[in-house]
């Protein structure tokens, strides 16, 4: 049992896929709650074997690691290991990226509800090619005054972009379906205000009825960008050369089939910040934009890579109620822009939040923007001209910015 789900009955498609079934703390410094008396660091051992027995057996090809491992309550500070649940999450993802596996499958408790006949929905209809979307040209812009007559980015603005995530794994994409009203892909919201949605475009290997669904109903306000880190979750650090090139093919693959061209979630776990190599290659597949967390993020940003922008998304995400949320874009707001003197454009990031949630966000925004609620570094009002958009006009006016000014 996991919080919310069982996993159990997923297991229908692991036997299926003729997977290795395995339940091991990844931790070397403490015993496992469920194997208190063992020899200390005997399961992070046993769980390295595989992983090197599996690697062999793949020849250097990718791995497909279905779920997680429990590291959320199972090995962690929540019952009272050494540990904090996402030092598991970080933890055991670097060691399957170090011998090239890749998640995709289960989240174990994603929207509280499990997840199961995925052997079914392997054999849906495959969505057919995409194209990406058509960016905006700088005649758009200067009509939605975003840029002045002159080709720069217009002031008073400061532009904000809503990274909804995290679906690089079946699990959250399934339950994305689930009927309720305010939480998933049938919210009313949906469409009322620009999101990036950070979907895995391999998962048309395990959903691709699903998936064909997604992009048949989406919204014009709805866009697809890659989450973490590429089609599937792992972090590309942990890669060796040889995995790095298989990884980088079967994303930019999927990227160009499904037209993907930005990397929403570019996550290396415990290998901090991206190598300059990696976040080079990187470019080649999402070109229109990247973005990273702030702690792995390398001065100076935002900047342009090979002539793609890069910025960070912060630690502040968006959760709670709207109020809570704006306020987290205002202290965003005073730090980056106003202390650091970074451009005003801030990504900002959510974590299975339903439109309704960022809808009122932007809402709440304007609205105590308009009352003059928000204060500067020196305590007096101050209006930044909050101003959500969609990805491709987000990193069109940041290069933009970075190229003028």
């Amino acid at each position: 049992m996991t919080r919310g789900g069982t996993y159990a009955l997923e297991r229908d498609t692991v036997v299926q896929q003729r997977g290795f079934a395995f339940d091991l703390s990844p931790w070397p410094d403490e015993p496992p709650t469920d194997d208190p008396a063992q020899p200390l660091g005997a399961d992070a051992a046993t769980l390295g074997q595989i992983l090197t027995a599996a690697e062999d057996q793949a020849g250097g090809g990718l791995i497909k690691i279905w779920g997680f491992i429990p590291w959320y309550e199972k090995y962690s500070s929540v019952v009272g290991g050494k540990h904090l649940p996402t030092d598991g999450e970080w933890e055991s993802t670097w060691l399957f990226s170090q011998h090239g596996g890749y998640l995709q499958g289960g989240g174990g408790d994603a929207y509280g509800v499990a997840m199961a006949n995925v052997s079914v929905h392997k054999f849906g209809p495959k969505p057919a090619g995409r194209a990406a979307p058509r960016p905006p040209t700088e005649a758009d812009l200067i009509a939605a005054g975003y840029l002045t007559p002159d080709g720069k980015v217009s002031p008073g603005h400061t532009f904000v972009l809503f990274y909804a995530g995290d679906y690089d794994l079946a699990h959250p994409v399934l339950a994305l379906l689930a009927s309720y009203a305010t939480a998933g892909w049938v919210d009313p919201q949906r469409g009322q205000v620009p999101l990036a949605w950070g979907f895995n475009p391999g998962l048309v290997e395990d959903i691709p009825g699903v998936m064909t669904y997604f992009y048949a109903t989406a919204a014009p306000q709805d866009y697809f960008v890659a989450a973490n880190s590429g089609a599937g979750y792992l972090n590309p650090d942990g890669l060796t050369e040889v995995g790095l090139l298989r990884w980088l093919w079967r994303s930019g693959l999927y990227y160009w089939l499904y037209g993907y061209n930005v990397q929403g979630f570019l996550l290396n776990g415990n290998g901090a910040h991206l190598s300059q190599r990696r976040l080079d290659a990187f470019t080649f597949i999402a070109p229109v934009g990247i973005l990273s967390p702030e702690i792995q993020t390398d001065e100076p940003w935002p900047r342009l890579q090979r002539g793609t922008p890069v910025s960070a998304i912060p630690a502040e995400a968006l959760a709670g109620t709207p109020d809570v949320a704006a306020e987290a874009i205002h202290t965003v707001y005073r730090r980056a822009v106003l202390q650091q003197g970074r451009p005003p454009f801030l990504a900002m990031r959510s974590a299975f939040q339903p439109p309704t949630f960022l809808w009122g966000t932007r809402d709440r925004l304007q609205t105590l923007e308009a009352e003059g609620h928000f204060t500067g570094l020196d305590g007096a009002p101050v209006y930044p001209g909050y101003t959500v958009v969609d990805p491709y006009t987000f990193f069109f006016l940041l290069d933009r910015w970075l190229a003028t000014e």
